[in-house]
């Protein structure tokens, strides 16, 4: 597990930054963040990115 402390007032597009730097990421996978029914980021265009629940 990893941890990474940021501010509640960090705009989503800071946060993927952050993570992208904080762990050494390349960018290279999708990844949508979720708030109540509004979407931000690169969601899997086959549909199959959050798992039957959702």
């Amino acid at each position: 597990m990893r941890c990474l402390v940021v501010s509640v007032t960090l705009r989503l597009d800071r946060l993927h930054l952050m993570l992208q730097m904080a762990f050494g990421w390349t960018n290279s996978h999708l990844f949508e963040f979720l708030a109540g029914d509004d979407r931000w980021g690169i969601p899997d265009p086959d549909g199959n990115f959050w798992p039957s629940a959702h």
